[in-house]
């Protein structure tokens, strides 16, 4: 159906309001000339008789209302070949002419109904000091305008709109001013609630005026008032479910794409109906939707370069970007003997292998509060904050690297295929205070922590081979919880010379338990 009605629309919207003015003319004079005149008031059938010429005037008025619609929509015609829309040098005088038509459609009525009743006025000057009639025609305009812009209008809002302007963006070279959404309400009151009520003092009016004779009169009164009543609440009841439409619409879909926008589909669109405070609510809602999608977008790129953990709290301004000294434990684990790999296997297979392996040690370190900082070849740099933990850095960490050990051997099963013998790895832990910031040059920085903590971790890890052992811990990461941590076993106690240190540090060699 939509597809007829957009193939045909030039045509439809030059015969839909004249088709429906003439509805409301012949309701008009069969409220005027029947109910009012003939029936309630026993009047004799008018004997004023248009002329030949004024009919002739009339109709000329006729065909002009009607080329000059086909006229003002002409560009729509050219630009709208094949039923498709044409990509021409008309296509934006089209789409103003499109925008314009409702209220042009208004402003040409008002100017037929003036001067049709100045035709009137000029072969029959009584006519218009009969009460009955002068009131039927200011009413008769009045309806006739109102009904057929907001009908014009619905037709345009919610289907040639969105079809003309695609884009969601409603740009035109010049506007003929609307009515508000204020002033909405305002007509439906006048059509529902002023003009019924009028009307009915009228006819009280004029029936008190051509004097009342008998009970069937009044009854006659009553019927008529009823009939008008009725006729103006009818109109009204249609003006107000066009424009509760003209809200409800709009409403339903962005409240579904708000829906979606906070359960994280940022994809929907909805369609833009107008430039007025609706349209600008939809525009502002899509909008809102293409910068929340542009965010998740650089929130998961970013993602991919730096943990999600510290991604967060960049993005969330929780990081001093010049520095900060936070409380953090540091993990670093590497491949043993990765020289060699590196030397004996093909470079895509390499690249494979450290795939596999980080992409398990980042999923470890993140399910347990952690952060990975770096990659530095073979190696990973982890960090355990105190603060994201809440408390439990040490914990946290020890656990990460338990965990660590546990799935090496799913990563060896994995690399098998490619040849790899199984991998061995070591970890050491330091805990205590490091300098949190991000450095680098004014072209490319990097959040990372930096201080001693980090140095003695790292050396920490490549004593591991030293001693044979899994991991190294300082004794200072080793708290009351983590000795009851029992998938991992404490193998000795030592005290071991660091590199730039002047005293031994107290260091615990773990490994796996049995009862893991």
């Amino acid at each position: 159906m939509k597809e007829l009605i957009f193939r045909f629309h030039p045509y439809i919207l030059i015969a839909f309001p004249c088709l429906l003015a003439e509805i409301l003319g012949a309701i008009t004079i069969f409220s005027g000339k029947f109910l009012i005149s003939e029936y309630l008031l026993k009047l004799p059938v008018s004997k004023f008789q248009m002329p030949l010429l004024g009919q002739i005037m009339f109709l000329f008025l006729e065909v002009i209302y009607i080329l000059s619609n086909i006229y003002f929509l002409l560009p729509v015609f050219q630009a709208h070949k094949n039923g498709k829309i044409s990509q021409n040098n008309r296509l934006i005088v089209a789409r103003t002419r499109i925008f314009n038509f409702p209220p042009f459609v208004i402003a040409s009525i008002w100017t037929l109904n003036i001067a049709e009743n100045t035709i009137l006025y000029f072969f029959k000057p009584d006519f218009f000091t009969t009460l009955p009639f002068l009131f039927t025609a200011i009413v008769s305009t009045v309806l006739t305008a109102v009904f057929v812009y907001y009908a014009t209008e619905f037709f345009n809002r919610f289907l040639l709109i969105p079809y003309w302007f695609s884009d969601g963006k409603i740009k035109v070279s010049w506007k003929i001013r609307v009515p508000s959404l204020f002033l909405r309400f305002g007509d439906t009151f006048l059509i529902s609630g002023i003009f019924p009520v009028l009307s009915i003092l009228g006819i009280i009016l004029i029936t008190l005026q051509n004097g009342v004779h008998d009970q069937k009169e009044l009854e006659r009164v009553m019927y008529v008032s009823l009939s008008i009543g009725v006729i103006f609440w009818i109109f009204g009841g249609i003006l107000t479910f066009l424009n509760s439409k003209t809200f409800l619409y709009p409403l339903q879909s962005m409240e579904k794409a708000l829906k979606k926008y906070s359960d994280g589909n940022y994809k929907e669109r909805i369609t833009v109906h107008s430039d007025d405070q609706l349209g600008l609510l939809e525009a502002t809602v899509n909008q809102m939707g293409i910068e929340l999608e542009e965010k998740e977008i650089i929130k998961t790129v970013f993602g991919h370069y730096v943990s999600p953990a510290i991604r967060d709290m960049i993005l969330g301004g929780k990081v001093k970007t010049e520095g900060d000294k936070i409380e953090a434990v540091v993990l670093f684990t590497d491949i043993r003997s990765f020289t060699s790999l590196s030397e004996n296997h093909a470079p895509e297979n390499i690249v494979k292998l450290l795939n596999i392996h980080f992409t398990r040690i980042v999923d470890i370190v993140s399910r347990n509060d952690g952060f990975v900082d770096k990659f530095i070849g073979d190696a990973v740099m982890a960090v355990f904050d105190a603060e994201l933990t809440g408390g439990h850095h040490k914990l946290s960490a020890l656990r990460a690297a338990a965990e660590i050990l546990k799935e090496l051997e799913e990563t060896n099963n994995e690399i098998s295929q490619f040849g790899f013998e199984p991998l061995k790895i070591g970890i050491g832990i330091a805990s205590g205070p490091v300098i949190r910031g991000n450095i680098g040059s004014a072209n490319r920085r990097e959040m990372t922590v930096i201080g001693d903590t980090v140095n003695l971790a790292s050396r920490l890890e490549s004593a591991t081979k030293d001693f044979g052992i899994p991991i190294l811990i300082t004794e200072s990461s080793f708290d009351q919880a983590c000795s009851e941590y029992k998938p991992l076993q404490k193998k000795a106690e030592e005290f071991m010379q660091v590199r730039g240190k002047t005293e031994l540090v107290k260091v615990l060699l773990l490994e796996l338990s049995n009862l893991r």
